[in-house]
């Protein structure tokens, strides 16, 4: 077996992260929508938050990677 192994869906093959990756983020729509009624939070600012948290997980993904490898970044910084 090789790893990664791709999932077949159809005539496409997807990367299991970006599978994974999907359902997790269907989860917590579905999940934000059905608390929604329950919570206090005025809509415009709950998609604020939700569009923060996306941001801040790109660049803080971003930063990760770049400490864990910074011989690479200082080597090829278009790398990244």
């Amino acid at each position: 077996m090789n790893f990664p192994v791709y999932i077949g869906i159809g005539a496409f093959k997807i990367h299991p992260h970006i599978f994974f990756e999907a359902i997790a983020y269907t989860v917590a729509l579905r999940l934000s929508l059905r608390n929604f009624r329950r919570d206090t939070i005025k809509p415009t600012q709950r998609s604020s938050i939700v569009v923060a948290g996306m941001v801040g997980a790109l660049i803080g993904a971003k930063v990760l990677v770049m400490l864990q490898r910074i011989d690479l970044w200082w080597q090829q910084r278009g790398l990244f």
